[in-house]
């Protein structure tokens, strides 16, 4: 497990499948700051959205919209 403020990367040791986990609710005060590439397998989000209320998400990666799965 690799912690960058409320980033954090996970690899799986049966598979070494990578996940990105993304804390959207991150109050911490360390900073993101990632300063090479890391390929991961999927990435997710945990954020809360409040109904009602207009929220703008800014990733600093390419996505597929069509594989983006809001739950």
């Amino acid at each position: 497990m690799d912690q960058y403020g409320a980033v954090t990367i996970y690899t799986y040791a049966t598979d070494g499948r990578k996940e990105a986990v993304i804390d959207g609710n991150y109050t911490g005060s360390e900073t993101v700051e990632i300063t090479s590439d890391i390929t991961v397998n999927s990435v997710t989000l945990n954020r809360t959205f409040n109904v009602n209320t207009i929220s703008t998400l800014y990733v600093p990666f390419e996505i597929d919209a069509t594989k983006v799965n809001a739950k």
